[in-house]
């Protein structure tokens, strides 16, 4: 490509639009309220269900457990419907009641994300007793090798 062909891309394409920062907060901060109303209606939700049941309300406990379920939502993502199919047809051979959103209930209470702290902490290793004494006998041969 020579300068001729650069000058002409310049010269030629299509100016960008200029973005407005006002209109696209404006629009952020829209969707962030809608989220924060359906997040609010869930929870009201689940308020009315335990209710029904003749349970207890405390609305902190409440808002911990809709947020727990929406990780597990996220964390099982499409498997969640696959898991629940499975359930079901395991009750429908057992002879059961099939209740999907009991099923599903009992799913996402029992999500448990996979530990990542815990898997990846090998990689950093002076969290480990044994990485710090590797550490402290590199350190020790350095000083003796130094005096």
């Amino acid at each position: 490509m020579g300068w001729g062909t650069f000058i002409a891309g310049r010269v030629l394409r299509q100016p960008r639009a200029k973005t407005n920062w006002a209109d696209e907060l404006s629009e952020a901060q829209k969707i962030l309220a809608k989220r924060q109303v359906v997040f609010e209606s869930e929870v009201l939700n689940e308020i009315n269900r335990l209710k029904a049941e003749g349970k207890e309300v405390d609305i902190n406990i409440v808002k911990a457990d809709m947020r727990k379920l929406r990780k597990a939502y996220k964390g099982l993502g499409p498997t969640l419907e696959i898991q629940v199919l499975r359930k079901a047809q395991q009750k429908t051979i057992a002879g059961e009641e099939v209740n999907y959103a009991q099923i599903e209930r009992e799913i996402l209470d029992a999500y448990k994300p996979f530990p990542w702290g815990k898997a990846m902490k090998w990689l950093f290793l002076p969290h480990f007793p044994l990485g710090k004494m590797i550490l402290k006998r590199i350190q020790r041969n350095k000083e003796s090798k130094d005096s």
